[in-house]
């Protein structure tokens, strides 16, 4: 089995896209995966405005030569800035966890705004990887409807990584009208 570079934000703890980093991590064991954790870049940098920005800028200028020939799994759209990276390596793949980003007025401030706006931009490339990961079929339409991605390159996976706290709650019986 070759090993896979997933490129990471690994700084929340608990919910979103680093919790089910976390229980995929936990579920492939660490032997399958190589994981560069940007967040480590953004932690550890000045406290200054868009320094999540200028984190992702540093982020993929400088690990070309660690993924050149490589695969690599982004695990959520909006990591990978530069889509030049993605010629470098033999296959490439990316998780879209939903698609409330196209439709939410998400941007309250500029460092959201150009968060947004990274993430928009590799939306709008979900093509030049080499598949597109995506945990429901909801979303698989949603990618499908809009044009971002090709119906070939979208795989729906279920990897079991929703908390059970997150289920869908039981159709309740309906009560009968007296």
């Amino acid at each position: 089995m070759e090993q896979i570079t997933m490129i990471a934000d690994l700084s929340e703890r608990g919910a979103g896209v680093a919790e089910s980093t976390r229980r995929i991590l936990d579920l492939f064991g660490p032997d399958y995966f190589n994981v560069i954790d940007y967040s480590k870049i953004y932690a550890h940098f000045p406290r200054i405005p868009l320094r999540r920005t200028i984190a992702l800028w540093i982020f993929n200028h400088f690990k070309d030569k660690d993924l050149k020939g490589g695969n690599i799994l982004s695990i959520s759209p909006g990591i990978i800035t530069d889509h030049n990276l993605l010629k470098l390596t033999k296959r490439s793949a990316v998780v879209v966890h939903d698609t409330y980003i196209l439709h939410s007025q998400y941007p309250r401030d500029l460092g959201n705004w150009l968060a947004k706006r990274h993430i928009l931009k590799d939306l709008k490339n979900l093509d030049d990887y080499s598949v597109v990961f995506v945990i429901s079929d909801l979303t698989r339409k949603k990618l499908e409807e809009s044009g971002l991605a090709t119906a070939n390159k979208i795989k729906v996976i279920n990897w079991n990584i929703i908390p059970n706290e997150f289920q869908p709650l039981p159709k309740q019986k309906k009560d009968k009208a007296i």
